[in-house]
């Protein structure tokens, strides 16, 4: 059963939009600040802090990375971003990747995940409320996977917790948590 989304999935923007705001303003980083680190429009953080944007994983690997983010928690109704002193030059990195080199790994992280639970696209994608050509699209790389879709993956998977650096997710193999 595909999920609505557009009712379904507001509240999940609006409680991730506030997280992304608390963490950026505990970091005492303006808007303009923020948007100039991830490279994204001012406007664009604004509307992803109100809840009024999805996030895309492109734009939510750089938000995080600018954060200096270790880790999201997955909670059922948002994620929680988790923050330790990042060295910068890790953040460097992540935000001079290009487009399809984050968007491919997005996709491998959430396939080796998949298969390391020995789980069925189509099962997975009927409990994360998506078409089954979406996950399978995200898997490959070829489409960049709204934040709301990446949160129901997660949830399907029994991810709780994604180590968001680039040693963690975008390195090496996936730690699933038992």
């Amino acid at each position: 059963m595909i999920r609505n989304q557009r009712e379904e999935d507001q509240q999940l923007l609006l409680l991730n939009g506030r997280e992304i705001r608390r963490v950026r303003e505990k970091r005492g980083y303006s808007r303009e600040k923020m948007a100039e680190l991830c490279g994204l429009h001012v406007n664009t953080i604004g509307g992803i802090e109100r809840g009024e944007r999805d996030v895309s994983s492109l734009s939510q690997t750089w938000i995080f990375a600018a954060l200096g983010c270790r880790a999201i928690r997955v909670h059922p109704h948002y994620d929680q971003i988790l923050l330790e002193d990042v060295p910068d030059y890790i953040c460097r990195d992540v935000l001079v990747m290009k487009q399809p080199s984050i968007v491919a790994m997005v996709g491998d992280f959430i396939r080796e995940n998949r298969l390391y639970r020995n789980m069925d696209l189509s099962v997975t994608a009927e409990k994360a409320g998506i078409h089954t050509n979406t996950l399978w699209n995200i898997e490959k790389g070829l489409v960049i996977a709204t934040g709301a879709n990446l949160h129901h993956i997660y949830l399907a998977l029994g991810i709780e917790e994604i180590n968001a650096s680039p040693r963690g997710m975008f390195n090496g193999a996936p730690e699933p948590s038992q």
